[in-house]
């Protein structure tokens, strides 16, 4: 088997025992609102928001639950 191949195999495992795939969930869920708020705001200031809110949108929910 090739290397590369081994690697990715090991890399899948690795992610799948760390439950990254919530993670980069919830990140795309932040950027995602962050894209949503005025473009006057800035991206800093955007991402900020989206993940400092208090109404979570519809995919944090589900990430949640």
């Amino acid at each position: 088997m090739p290397r590369v191949a081994k690697a990715l195999i090991a890399l899948l495992c690795i992610v799948s025992l760390l439950d990254l795939s919530s993670i980069g969930l919830q990140m795309y869920a932040w950027a995602r609102m962050a894209e949503d708020k005025p473009t006057d705001m800035g991206w800093a200031q955007a991402v900020v928001d989206a993940i400092g809110t208090d109404d979570p949108c519809e995919m944090c929910l589900f990430i949640q639950s």
